[in-house]
Order: structure tokens, then sequence, then C-alpha cells
């Protein structure tokens, strides 16, 4: 399925016909820099919209067709399965064709390959013992999927199994290309085991020896056993995407499909699922954190008594600016907002003042024999250490939980435009910004959630370059909340949806004009919410951006600075 066009500026709304609210809400907030296209409010907008694509079980129908996410058309593409099938089917194709090799003995040399297939091919007919060399390496031999039933076996009623010693009918008995005959049972309980310990290639080996047997073969063992048979199917496709940089399969455990993404660096991809992973990493969408970064709060929620013993044993405040400092090997001698091994102090971080890390003096006169220091008052700094832990956690869960919450919401507020459309002439698809709305207030909350991350490792480094983060943050922060109360009622069934209900129910006929004129009006409150979220979002993620590079390049800048220093 090729899903194309980068990211743009439409974002929300149905194709519904302009029509006056007789109200004037006032325009939510937009951040600095929003386009102009962006910050139209109050009335529907003339733009072009386009329709946010469908989560769960409509998500399949949309294979093979151009959607969008969020109301955003993505610029990546996404494969199912049978996709991925007709892939490996034309590739093994292509190579059978010029090498008149088998299917099975192609289908492994492509996997050792990488599926590359010119690179297949240029290694087949590099010489005149090459060929043997790549079928060696793929463990196949180049015979037919299917060997020919032994001679001896013509007219006979049973025949012995090798694998299990049993007597069986000979139309019970399979075979590898190698030649290995066993009877169906034993095929079974091999490919069984073989399927429960994670196959790491495409084809299994025999059930005798190290040689791979086809895929046809494997599929007739554990057709009586679709759990499986779908595992198997899975760790096949996984086997594709694994070969290909530019190709991640969904980390969710009940889906198949698999994401390619041309530039294959580290990017959230919204899957036909719903579910929302980073590239990058593979773990769930952590936009605008870093992968370290998430990796990093991972593993202190998973362990956070051991982070805090290491904050306690290898981090202080300078003595002279109180910037929190990380002693990460070396001497006692520290120098605040020094690089590691350049000893240059990074523009807008640190004092430059240098200490002892025993006393936590000034490292001037002799220090061989200084007390060790300890924290002034009754709350030392790994205990401010923590309180940070704690707040960020705290920020964190709230947004995460948020999340959740909202999504949970999906149901109800289907519900609601079904309940809308019977009871009014409105079609379903111009109500379909309420369903937008939901999904951005999700992805608002994820987005919070992580932006929290970054700042908890990088907002005293990045100092007054944050500033704009923290206002788009708090702006945010303010229209979300404002566009969720909206949603729940929604969702719940109270506000909007109710009242019209019931004025359906009580006339028997459709709502009147004023009631329409309400529902519209409450509408467009949403529309404009909805964006207004979306442009606060984006730009938040852009000032993440923003701050992460600069301090990139400063960094990079010192320990350039310290190498050339070094040098001289």
């Amino acid at each position: 399925m090729s899903v194309s066009s980068d990211d743009g500026d439409d974002f929300y709304g149905s194709d519904a016909e302009s029509v006056e609210s007789g109200h004037d809400e006032p325009a939510p907030a937009q951040p600095s820099g929003a386009s102009s296209a962006a910050r139209g409010h109050g009335k529907a907008s003339s733009a072009p919209r386009v329709f946010p694509a469908p989560f769960g079980d409509d998500a399949l129908a949309y294979v093979g067709n151009n959607y969008t996410v969020l109301g955003r058309q993505v610029s990546y593409d996404v494969f199912g399965a049978q996709d991925l099938e007709d892939q490996l089917d034309a590739l093994v194709a292509e190579f059978q064709e010029t090498t008149a090799t088998h299917r099975h003995a192609a289908v492994a040399v492509l996997q050792v390959c990488h599926f590359d297939v010119e690179h297949a091919k240029s290694r087949w007919f590099e010489s005149s013992s090459s060929q043997q060399r790549l079928l060696d390496e793929a463990c196949v031999q180049n015979v037919p999927d299917i060997p020919k039933r032994p001679a001896e076996w013509e007219g006979e009623e049973l025949v012995d199994c090798e694998g299990c010693y049993d007597s069986v009918p000979p139309d019970e008995m399979h075979a590898a290309p190698c030649g290995h005959w066993a009877c169906m049972e034993c095929w079974r309980g091999h490919m069984t085991q073989q399927a429960e310990s994670k196959m790491t290639l495409l084809l299994p080996p025999c059930i005798a020896c190290h040689h791979r047997v086809p895929d046809g073969l494997v599929r007739a063992a554990l057709a009586s056993q679709p759990a499986l048979l779908a595992r198997w199917k899975r760790w096949h496709l996984e086997g594709l995407a694994d070969d290909d940089k530019t190709a991640r399969t969904c980390p969710a455990s009940d889906c198949h499909f698999v994401c390619k993404y041309p530039k294959g660096i580290a990017r959230d991809i919204i899957c036909p699922s719903g579910h929302i992973f980073c590239f990058g990493c593979g773990e769930d969408g952590h936009n605008p954190a870093s992968c370290s970064d998430a990796a990093k709060w991972r593993a202190l929620l998973a362990d956070d008594s051991m982070d805090l013993k290491w904050i306690q044993s290898n981090c202080r405040p300078c003595p002279k600016c109180g910037l929190t400092v990380e002693k990460n090997g070396g001497c006692q001698f520290m120098r605040c907002g020094a690089h590691a091994h350049a000893g240059v102090i990074a523009k807008g971080y640190g004092c430059g003042f240098t200490f002892c890390w025993v006393c936590m003096k000034s490292n001037e006169g002799s220090h061989s024999s200084c007390k060790p220091w300890k924290p002034a008052g009754s709350v030392g700094f790994a205990d401010a250490e923590l309180e940070k832990f704690v707040q960020t956690s705290a920020h964190f869960d709230l947004n995460i939980v948020g999340q959740a919450k909202t999504m949970k919401l999906l149901e109800g507020v289907r519900h609601t435009m079904l309940t809308l459309s019977t009871r009014t002439t409105l079609p379903v698809r111009k109500l379909s910004y309420l369903e937008t709305a939901v999904h951005e207030v999700a992805e608002a909350r994820r987005t919070i959630a992580w932006a929290y991350i970054w700042q908890h490792y990088h907002a005293e480094e990045a100092g007054s370059k944050a500033e704009l983060f923290t206002m788009n943050k708090d702006m945010l922060h303010a229209q979300l909340n404002t566009l969720q109360g909206l949603i729940e009622g929604i969702g719940s069934d109270v506000p909007v949806s109710r009242r019209i209900a019931e004025l359906a129910e009580e006339t028997g006929c459709e709502v009147s004009s004023d009631s329409m004129r309400e529902l519209i009006s409450d509408g467009d409150r949403i529309r404009d919410l909805t964006l207004s979220v979306h442009n606060f979002r984006e730009a938040l993620v852009c000032e993440v951006q923003k701050c992460s590079a600069m301090l990139e390049t400063e960094s990079s800048g010192a320990a350039a600075a310290a190498a050339a220093s070094s040098r001289g």
C-alpha cells in the first residue's frame, strides 16, 4: 500500500457546506509562526479538507489506497501480509528466471543476500564455484522442492517412518528437498518446536539435517495449529522486514503490518491498526523525546531505586552555581559545564568552576586529605533529584493515562455520530471532525508526556533556549483541556447528541433549524480547538527539535575546539 505526500496544513474537517452558525466564537490562540492557512477560525474554512483514516477493523479496507492519519497525509508505505507475500514471490520469480533455481533454494539464497536480487545474481554468477558456495551458505540444495517417492515403496501398503519408526501408508509420508522422509506427525512435532522457539530464518531446518525445507511443508505441518501458523507467518514477514533497513514490522502483538519509511530514521509511525511506534527504536512512539532519552526514562521507571542510588553516587550540585554535575570517570577534580574529555565549557551551560569531588571545594591547594562532602541542610541533593523525578513522573503518567482515557471515548463518539446522523439529515462523513478531534487529543497527550521527558533531561542545559518550548507547552495544555472537556461530553452522550436525540424523539421529525445551528456552532468550536491543539502540538515538537539541534551544535563545536587546542 503506497502512502504518499508529506504532512500538509489541511488538518481537519468534512466536506459539509458552509452554514451560518449564528454565533461568533472567540478564536483559539495560535502558536507564533503558524501559517495563515492554519489560523482560520470562526466559520468553516473554504480550503480543501481531508478525512481522518479509520482505525481498528475499518483500517483493513484502506490497504492499497492513499489515506490520511489524524487528517494529514503520511509519507511512508504500509504493507499487509499479502503485500509482502506478493513482493517475496516477485523477487523469487525474478531470481529463478535468471538462475534456474528451485523455489526453496531461491528463497534461502535471497535471504542470505538480504533480498537484494541484483547482489544475489552477481554472487551466483561470480565464478564456476560461486553457485555451490552460495547454496552451502544458504543451507539448501538446488533440487526440486518435493523429491520423488522411493521406488521400493511401489506397491507397499505401509512403510517405516525414519523419525518415529512407526509404519504408515506411503501417502502420509512427506519429504524435504534433501531427501529425508518422515510422517506428517513427525514433521508437525518438528515444526511446532521450531515455531515455539522462534525460527530465525524464513525456512526452518530439516528434521534430520541442517538443510532448509520449503515453506509449503511448514504450512502443511502447522495447518492444524492456526495459532502457531500465524506466529510463523509473523516471523516470516519480520524476516523480510529485518533485511530492509527502511522497513519495520509494527511491534503490536496483534498487528501484521510492515511500515516502510525510505528515510530510515527515527520518527513516529502510525500503523493502520492505530498503533503508534517509533521507526528508529521500534518502541511505542515517544516524539519529541529522542530514542536515547526515551530508553533512559523507561529504564528509570523500570528500576528507579537503582537509579536513585546512582544519582546519590554520581550527581552533585556545583558549589558555585548549583548546576547538576555528573561524575562519569576520571580523577577527583571536576569543572562545572565541561564536556567529557574536552575540558571546555559549553556556551551558556555551567559556570566553569573547578572543584574537588571529594570535598566539593575549590581545587586550589592540596586535596590529599580533604574531608568527604555532606549535603547541607536536611534535604540532600539526591532528594532534590528525587523530587525532580517524582514531578516529571507525575506529569508523564497524567498525560499517558489521559491518552488512554481519550481513546476509550472513541466508541462513544462514533455512537454519537451515528445517532446524530440517524436523527438528522446530516451524513456521518460530515461529522468526521469529531473522530479527528479524539485522535488529536490523544496524540497531544502523548506528545506532552514525552515533552516532559525531554524537559527532564535537557531543560537545565537549554536554559533560555527553552522559553518558547515552555510557552507552547503551557498554551497547548490550556487548549487541550478545553477540547478534551467537549470530547468527553460527546463521548458520554451528554451535550449535543442528547439534546438533538431527545428533540427528535419528541417531535418525531427532523430537528429544528435553531437546534441545527446550535449543533453547527458546537461543531465549529470543536473544529477550531482541534486545529489550535494541532498547531500548538506541532510548534512544541518544532521547538524541541530546534533546542536539541542547537545543543548538539554547541557540543560538537566545543569538542572540535578542544581537539584543535590539544593538537596545538
